[in-house]
């Protein structure tokens, strides 16, 4: 029964500004993938993040659409780093990256 618990720990975007909140990786990873099916907004959102070791990390996501105009994937800018920032690139590239460039059935 944790899940509610999770799932109201993850923030909802504004739809058309910016977005400061924090959230650990494990929620990061859930959010970004949420929204990033569900949402077709072009844009740029800042976050600030706790990270494993309880760093406040600010990180840049940017929207964007593949080269072939399917779907949407984020790309992220770390604006301040820590020795941890490469654990949010690695949770960054999974759901979005890998899946925008190789799973057409995305682009329903």
């Amino acid at each position: 029964m944790g899940e509610g618990d999770e799932r109201s720990a993850i923030p909802v975007l504004d739809k058309d500004q910016n977005a400061n909140f924090r959230v650990t990786l494990q929620q990061a990873s859930k959010f970004y993938e949420q929204i990033g099916m569900a949402s077709m907004k072009i844009g740029r959102y800042n976050e600030i993040c706790l990270d494993d070791s309880q760093t406040l990390v600010k990180v840049e996501w940017i929207m964007k659409r593949s080269k072939e105009g399917h779907p949407i994937f984020f790309d992220a800018t770390c604006l301040i780093t820590n020795s941890r920032v490469s654990l949010f690139r690695v949770l960054n590239r999974s759901p979005f990256r890998e899946c925008s460039r190789s799973d057409k059935r995305l682009a329903t």
